[in-house]
């Protein structure tokens, strides 16, 4: 909502009611003018109350018309329900062979975000590279296409599916193999 309008709405309000004070305050003015008696100086002292009390009414819708683009640099009005997820707590689980920790934050960061692809993107990618779990990625694929409303990131979803999918059927199989134990004394230096 563009914040000008409520602030000129205000003015407006405020305006109506200061309207009759200034109206006043110019009935009390005007009475005031014709001679220099006691009754006159009250009659000017209360034309200046009325003026006075009728900007007071009017002044903060003002000072909200002139203080907003200043404001808004510190205070920007565009605010988020929820701050935007952080994605290095999962990603530093994950580097350190956590994987179904990563998945628990990744799962946590789409109850909050449940349109969030990125999410989505890395539970298919940890359950189907680190875990070897192609059946778990097909169904975090089939959850993200159900909940995912933009035909975009469903197209996406999908084509990074098979990509991570095929990519692990193309990784052969490597049996892990100890390093070679070296025992005894170095040899002499020639």
């Amino acid at each position: 909502m563009n914040p000008y309008a409520s602030i000129w709405r205000s003015i407006g309000w405020r305006s109506l009611l200061a309207l009759p004070l200034f109206a006043v305050g110019l009935r009390f003015f005007s009475g005031a003018a014709d001679g220099g008696s006691l009754a006159d100086v009250a009659s000017a002292l209360a034309g200046i109350g009325c003026f006075l009390a009728g900007a007071v009414v009017v002044a903060p819708g003002i000072a909200a018309l002139f203080a907003e683009p200043l404001a808004s640099i510190y205070m920007p009005s565009e605010t988020r329900d929820k701050p935007p997820p952080m994605y290095g707590i999962a990603d530093a689980r994950r580097a350190n062979g956590r994987y179904e920790a990563a998945m628990e934050y990744l799962e946590a960061i789409l109850r909050n975000h449940p349109q969030e692809l990125k999410a989505y993107l890395a539970l298919i990618e940890v359950a189907a590279l680190d875990l070897k779990d192609k059946r778990r990625a097909r169904h975090i694929l089939a959850r993200g296409l159900a909940s995912l409303t933009d035909p975009g990131d469903r197209a996406v979803l999908k084509a990074m599916h098979e990509a991570i999918v095929s990519r692990l059927q193309s990784q052969p199989a490597v049996a892990l193999q100890a390093p070679p134990r070296v025992t005894g004394k170095p040899a002499p230096e020639k």
